[in-house]
């Protein structure tokens, strides 16, 4: 991290020379574009995009704020459970109510419970235990959701078994192995229309352009209301986007490292709006692989990949929802979910150094001044897809003059 006076020696050294100036990391060769640098002065670290009063601090602030008590944004994860013996995880799941138990210790229950996250859980199949990861992937990733959005409800559906497969493949028919995914992935996704969620966080995807069956399955829910966030792989140029995140109303989202720039392994593709979310290094909660070992209760671990940036995109896109919800006291109703979260999407996202992928900055449509948040949202809301956008950026970048380069326009 940069030191204060460093800050203000490279803040100085930019405004002397508006194209580029050097880097005062080793090597010494490296040189930084003005843009690059500004990237700089406002992201030091993954860690620091979470923590810093500025950025996702600020966002937490303004959702409280509006926020209705007791309401929480529900996110379905569709991955390899959770390991409900890691500490993190078992303070956030809801207990059951004990047989017998009096009015008090109900009161009591339901108290806390509402405080705690993780509301539900099942396995696909029922053979499944959703508060088992072996893997540890989906324990990273509901941990990573709720770094992003502290006020989210988990919905956790296991889909993968230990060896990270929807079935054991050695058993099976390879038209067998087919169906049996397929049949998983749709009781999955039934489950959560059922249970009303308002975002679907898919951190994994399948190397083929589409699946007949889940991909009715996925625009049922999108139709629903529901916003359905995928992975875009981490093969870079090796292969294109996995169905479904290659599918025009499900959002795509890539990997950015803590400055904004777009990861290596993101893949190329043609899609319309592809966006990309901190996914490079993201500390969080990770399973224990060593059940016996106490001192892995509390493990956690710095992970990457566009299955982590899926995380954080999810919990920024709660965050949003959990505010505009807030504000409107409502939500959106049918496909107008999709539509209005890839407006805000837009506006809050910034290109990142190969303008491929849009890189989302969500303190970018948060301030101090909570009017001047809702009348922005609100014209974002009633604009149509990118007429609002140059005029939004404008009123960022304006702004960001003042407050040092917290916005980039590029």
């Amino acid at each position: 991290m940069q030191s204060g006076s460093k800050r203000r020696q490279l803040f100085r050294l930019a405004m002397a020379r508006p194209e580029v100036v050097p880097s005062y990391s080793t090597p010494v060769s490296t040189w930084y574009t003005l843009s690059e640098l500004s990237l700089i002065l406002r992201d030091d670290s993954g860690e620091d995009w979470f923590s810093n009063e500025e950025k996702l601090q600020r966002v937490h602030s303004c959702v409280a704020q509006v926020r209705k008590l007791g309401r929480r944004i529900k996110i379905a994860i569709l991955d390899s459970g959770i390991d409900s013996s890691h500490t993190e995880i078992a303070q956030n799941i809801v207990q059951p109510w004990p047989d017998h138990c009096t009015s008090e210790t109900k009161a009591k229950i339901k108290a806390e419970n509402d405080c705690r996250a993780i509301k539900k859980w099942q396995g696909f199949p029922h053979t499944l235990d959703p508060r088992q990861d072996a893997l540890g992937h989906g324990t990273h990733i509901a941990s990573v959701i709720l770094k992003t959005a502290p006020y989210a409800a988990l919905y956790i559906a296991r889909i993968f078994n230990d060896h990270g497969q929807m079935c054991e493949l050695d058993e099976l028919e390879k038209v067998q192995i087919r169906a049996i995914y397929v049949d998983i992935d749709l009781q999955a996704f039934e489950w959560a229309i059922e249970e009303n969620v308002a975002l679907l966080s898919l951190s994994w995807g399948f190397r083929t352009e589409t699946v007949p069956e889940i991909k009715r399955v996925i625009n049922k829910a999108i139709e629903s209301g529901i916003i359905v966030i995928a992975a875009a792989g981490n093969q870079g140029s090796l292969f294109e986007i996995p169905f479904p995140a290659n599918m025009p109303d499900v959002f795509c989202i890539g990997a950015a490292r803590a400055l904004g720039h777009g990861s290596e392994f993101n893949p190329p593709h043609d899609k319309d709006f592809k966006f990309s979310a901190l996914g490079e290094q993201v500390l969080a909660a990770y399973a224990k692989h060593d059940r016996n070992s106490a001192s892995l209760h509390n493990e956690q671990q710095a992970r990457s990949g566009s299955s982590i940036a899926v995380a954080v995109a999810v919990g920024i896109a709660a965050n949003v929802l959990e505010y505009v919800t807030g504000v409107l006291d409502g939500r959106f109703e049918g496909r107008d979910a999709t539509v209005a979260m890839k407006k805000l999407f837009i506006a809050m996202s910034s290109a990142t150094r190969k303008n491929d992928y849009k890189n989302l900055v969500p303190w970018d449509l948060f301030r101090s001044d909570m009017a001047a948040n809702n009348q922005r949202i609100d014209e974002i809301l009633k604009s149509e897809i990118g007429i609002v956008q140059l005029m939004t950026i404008l009123i960022l970048y304006l702004d960001s003059i003042a407050r040092g380069f917290n916005f980039i326009l590029r």
